[in-house]
């Protein structure tokens, strides 16, 4: 059975790196001393399978404010936005696309790290570590939310807000100051479902991040 499409809204936002961000390959470079030991995660853009940009995972961000979303709602209703798998599955409502680089904005630098040994209060041996990160840089993000409440809306949106507040952090080494970003250049299409010849019915649109959550507050 096909599910009822009640609502849908489809947003596009640049997330816009202020400072370092790393969100590493996840593989360690260590053998090649050519390269920094983690390196950001690449991804393929476009059909040309050899371009390829930086990317930040649509379930990374999911996952981002997934986690503050638990600050602001109890969790079953985390759970019916985002999923959950358990005892009873639940589909998740909403849909982030992978976040890929404008990669002619983007400055990346090395970032050193090494780990403290608890004794000697000083540098451990061989512990140095080298991060490739983004120090700025525009990430083209956008999300599909489907059959939401108001108060879900709502919720979401104010947890974007919290992006540019400094409260939600992406990638690695965030008790150091990494990861803060910036949404930026926010639109919105929302359709409350189709009428009887499929077009689409009770259309809005958003141009700033500030519209949409003033809408969302203050509906029913």
């Amino acid at each position: 059975m096909f599910e009822k499409l009640k609502c849908t809204a489809c947003a596009e936002f640049d997330l816009a790196a202020d400072g370092p961000v790393l969100v590493s390959e996840g593989v360690s470079n260590k053998p090649d001393p050519t390269r920094p030991d983690n390196t950001f995660m690449t991804g393929l853009l476009g059909s040309k399978h050899d371009k390829t940009a930086y990317v930040i995972p649509g379930s990374t961000i999911k996952g981002v404010l997934r986690h503050r979303m638990f600050d602001m709602m109890s969790d079953d209703k985390v759970d019916t936005i985002f999923g959950k798998i358990g005892a009873v599955n639940q589909k998740s409502k909403i849909k982030f696309n992978d976040a890929y680089a404008l990669m002619d904005t983007v400055i990346t630098s090395v970032r050193h790290s090494t780990a403290i040994d608890p004794c000697t209060q000083s540098a451990k041996s061989g512990s140095l570590n080298n991060m490739e990160v983004v120090e700025k840089g525009i990430f083209k993000a956008g999300f599909i939310f489907k059959n939401y409440t108001n108060f879900e809306m709502e919720k979401l949106l104010l947890s974007l807000y919290d992006i540019n507040a400094g409260e939600v952090r992406f990638g690695g080494k965030i008790s150091r100051g990494f990861g803060k970003m910036n949404v930026e250049n926010f639109h919105m299409k929302v359709i409350g479902g189709y009428d009887a010849d499929l077009k689409p019915k009770n259309g809005l649109v958003f141009d700033s991040l500030e519209a949409a959550a003033e809408y969302f507050g203050k509906a029913e």
